[in-house]
């Protein structure tokens, strides 16, 4: 009778220990662990800087082994700034029902994208008196913040802005998505207590910095606007200008009369100055625009 009921109460033991063990395995068979799979249909995403977030999503889907598809738990979790200038990364988030999560991240690359440009309201030349800031005469913009011109920064790279001469200054400017584009310039000092720049006279450009496609035509002297005298002498009046008139159009002042010298070539991508020279009454006057050729290499 003892021996039975030792045979039962192991049997009672065994039994308890195996459903515990199957519980245990149903339990885990039933829990899910296993996070969605991501697919992109595309290699890189192509995209314009105008795309809604949303729109990203299009030919992403999100596969679950248990669930099936959960694409519609598809979102974008954020876009990395630039790896390279227009392109970037975008991470796609996706859950199972179970909360697991899945992240894939793909290339981005925004076709229409351009890099941020310098522009210049007015030439480049100062006084030693100190009138005028650099930083008042540049600006930038970019396609995707707008104007930018108060995160444009300086370093001179050579010569100094307190003495008379040409220095070199470099100027640059980054943009929301970490892209940094970089202008080097010539910057003119002057001595406002010498006569010759003083009487000189002023050479107007339409601009004074302009960005050219590879290989356009460009005619330099088309930049020049007007020219603005300061001294009265005889070939003031041989143009037949009247006492009290300082600025004269190009048109009436003559192209001829000003010296266009410059190695622009649109052939090559880089920078390039143009030098323009004008004499009047034995004063002369230098203009200097900045061009930058871009395009494919």
């Amino acid at each position: 009778m003892k021996t039975i009921q030792k045979i039962g109460i192991a049997a009672a033991f065994a039994l308890a220990v195996g459903i515990a063990a199957g519980y245990h395995f149903f339990v885990e068979e039933k829990e899910d662990k296993t996070p969605p799979v991501i697919k992109c249909e595309f290699n890189q995403i192509k995209a314009s800087i105008e795309t809604p977030m949303e729109d990203l999503l299009l030919g992403v889907t999100a596969w679950d082994e248990r669930d099936g598809d959960v694409s519609e738990s598809l979102f974008v979790e954020g876009v990395s700034k630039f790896i390279d200038p227009g392109k970037s990364r975008v991470t796609f988030v996706a859950l199972d029902h179970s909360g697991n999560v899945a992240k894939h991240d793909c290339e981005i690359v925004y076709e229409d994208y351009t890099r941020p440009k310098f522009y210049l309201r007015d030439e480049l030349r100062f006084s030693t008196t100190g009138n005028g800031i650099i930083l008042d005469v540049v600006g930038a913009s970019d396609c995707l913040d707008g104007d930018i011109s108060n995160d444009v920064k300086m370093t001179v790279t050579g010569g100094s802005l307190y003495s008379a001469g040409i220095c070199t200054v470099q100027f640059r400017v980054t943009n929301s998505m970490g892209d940094t584009v970089y202008l080097e310039a010539p910057v003119t000092i002057f001595d406002s207590q010498q006569l010759s720049e003083v009487y000189a006279p002023e050479i107007g450009l339409k601009e004074y910095l302009v960005y050219l496609d590879k290989n356009c035509r460009f005619d330099p002297k088309g930049m020049i606007e007007n020219i603005t005298v300061h001294m009265r002498g005889e070939e003031y009046y041989a143009l037949g200008m009247e006492e009290g008139e300082t600025t004269i159009p190009i048109s009436r002042y003559g192209w001829s009369n000003v010296i266009v010298d410059s190695d622009l070539d649109t052939a090559e991508l880089g920078g390039y100055q143009v030098r323009y020279t004008t004499t009047m009454d034995g004063y002369t006057g230098v203009a200097v625009l900045l061009v930058i050729v871009e395009g494919e290499d």
